[in-house]
């Protein structure tokens, strides 16, 4: 029981630096007047394609936050799960 909170307090310093790289990964977005897209194919377009995209960067993070500061959020946060 005592990991419980230890795991709260971890999350609660791990997601909001989460959130604010999504954010600034998303940022560029907000400055853009006019975007042309062309697609070859049946893929997505549109808002959606874009969408998409933004959601496949930041499902990187973990990796990400892993290169740069060497800890591996996904491990550290299953060994208190799993405690």
């Amino acid at each position: 029981m005592a990991t419980f909170p230890r795991l709260g307090k971890l999350l609660s310093q791990i997601l909001p630096r989460c959130v604010q790289m999504a954010a600034e990964i998303a940022a560029p977005l907000s400055h853009v007047k006019k975007l042309t897209m062309v697609s070859a194919g049946p893929s997505e377009v549109g808002v959606s394609k874009i969408t998409t995209e933004v959601l496949q960067v930041v499902e990187r993070l973990p990796k990400m936050v892993e290169g740069i500061t060497g800890v591996d959020i996904a491990k550290v946060v299953s060994v208190y799960i799993t405690i």
